[in-house]
């Protein structure tokens, strides 16, 4: 019966290993913007993706490389340009600065 429950355990708490596991890949993913055949393209984990994905802070992520925030602006993801799961956009073609962070303007009155 120790056996029994002593197995049980280990299957219980390798499978909440495991789901954690999952839940951090999803919270680090990163989509990214490149030329397919000429088209722009959207990527996660290394599939392209069809559908609109809303981040954690509310920022659409459109199959085509728009970007609309929760305010309602929208930009639009270049060739090699990421952006993760908190909405932050990147440039992984910034051999310098790999990760560099691409300042978005938020404000309607540029200065």
């Amino acid at each position: 019966m120790k056996k029994v429950i002593l197995l049980l355990t280990i299957v219980s708490s390798s499978s909440a290993v495991f789901a954690q596991a999952d839940l951090n890949d999803k919270k680090n993913r990163q989509y990214c913007a490149e030329l397919k055949d000429g088209l722009l393209v959207v990527i996660a984990d290394e599939k392209i993706i069809t559908s609109d994905i809303t981040t954690d802070n509310g920022t659409i992520i459109q199959a085509n490389g728009n970007i609309i925030q929760k305010d309602g602006i929208t930009t639009v993801l270049k060739d090699g340009e990421c952006i993760d799961t908190q909405g932050l956009i990147v440039d992984r073609t910034n051999d310098e600065n790999p990760g560099n962070e691409i300042e978005t303007n938020t404000s309607e009155n540029p200065e």
